[in-house]
């Protein structure tokens, strides 16, 4: 044995958190539930037992990891299909077979293109120890985030401590999302109210999940970012975790990435840009500077008289210490690039970029009636 212990009482609490979590996920399944709860003490001591041992090989194993799937996440229909003129449906697969039969009145040789996510189905045993990793160490590298990171943050108690006992590991999502979204709004109007200049600008991520490499997290660069202390216990789940998300990520055909639909990749994903949280709060001081998850909605007066995009960036490239640049010659992308991410690509590309250069009345009236109304992305399963 490995001189580590790990009781039952904190696998069925973690088990508490991973099925509501699990339950709520869009790729839930009620009956592996059933089964697991079958024989839930038998399962959570056989659990036990693995963490306990000495052999680590167990979190490769097929059995554990699962398996991955494909969902579909949109439809392209040919150029002239009557569903480019606005008609929009909710089920992919009913906008998968209107597009098929619109095909099929025509000559049938037009292609539909469908792009398609690559979610993750793991196994319950694999539900639990994320639950457990973020009991107990993801709470610890989530508590250093600031108040500028919204998104997908653990619930906590009033005193600041994970809630083992409140059901679900996370927040509800909308609230944050429109507290990110709102406060953003409401320093521009603030701002343009004081006859000021200023800039907004919102980014995302390309691919967010799909081009993380979780082993940042047991890189030394990153940990010491933090004054991160973890036990015997505590490192060993989190290398178990870490190891085990990396392996799952190389049975898929992209060999790379985070599992989408695992809650605990959330919790990585949030720790991989804490650089850049930083970076905004401290060299830009911004009026506002919020991120969820992967999108940030930055705010700052306009005293350098930016003219263009280009403007913009080159001014936070100055003030990054090498953590922003251009991708490439191409100036069509902007790389995150901290050393903890040399194996991980994260870009922002222009076309997801949006810059608004707003003063005066009609600074105004943009805030009021456009900037609301814009398309703000679900976060419940960010890619």
């Amino acid at each position: 044995m490995s001189g580590v212990s790990f009781s039952i009482h904190d696998l069925g609490i973690a088990y508490r958190k991973a099925k509501v979590d699990f339950y709520y996920s869009s790729l839930s399944s009620l009956l592996s539930i059933a089964d697991y709860e079958e024989k839930l003490l038998d399962n959570l001591r056989s659990l036990q037992t693995r963490l306990e041992s000495d052999d680590e090989s167990w979190v490769r194993e097929d059995d554990f990891l699962g398996d991955w799937t494909l969902v579909p996440k949109s439809i392209d229909p040919p150029e002239n299909d009557p569903s480019k003129g606005g008609l929009i449906f909710s089920s992919p697969a009913e906008a998968w077979e209107h597009a098929c039969a619109s095909l099929g009145e025509r000559d049938g040789k037009e292609k539909i293109e469908a792009e398609f996510r690559l979610m993750a189905k793991v196994s319950l045993d694999f539900h639990v120890l994320s639950a457990l990793w973020m009991l107990k160490v993801g709470c610890q590298y989530d508590r250093n985030l600031t108040a500028s990171s919204y998104g997908n943050r653990l619930r906590r108690g009033e005193d600041g401590e994970i809630n083992p006992l409140s059901l679900g590991s996370f927040k509800p999502y909308l609230k944050p999302f429109r507290d990110w979204r709102d406060n953003g709004i409401q320093s521009m109007r603030t701002a343009l109210e004081d006859n000021k200049k200023i800039v907004a600008v919102t980014a995302d991520v390309s691919s967010f999940y799909h081009e993380l490499n979780p082993g940042f997290m047991l890189k030394d660069e990153f940990n010491r970012l933090f004054d991160l202390e973890l036990t015997d216990e505590e490192a060993k789940l989190h290398r178990l975790f870490i190891t085990a998300i990396q392996a799952w990520a190389d049975k898929t055909p992209l060999r790379k990435g985070l599992p989408v639909g695992l809650p605990a990749s959330a919790v990585v994903a949030n720790m991989a840009l804490i650089e850049l949280d930083r970076l905004m709060e401290k060299q830009v001081a911004p009026l506002y500077y919020g991120r969820y998850v992967d999108d940030f909605l930055l705010v700052m007066e306009n005293g350098a008289g930016f003219e263009s995009t280009e403007d913009l960036w080159e001014w936070l490239f100055a003030r990054s210490n090498g953590l922003l640049d251009w991708k490439d010659k191409k100036h069509d992308a902007v790389k995150f690039k901290p050393a903890y991410l040399n194996d991980s690509q994260v870009l922002f590309e222009n076309d997801k970029n949006k810059v608004f250069l707003l003063s005066g009345e009609q600074g105004k009236r943009l805030v009021e009636s456009a900037l609301p109304q814009m398309e703000w992305v679900d976060y419940r399963n960010p890619l």
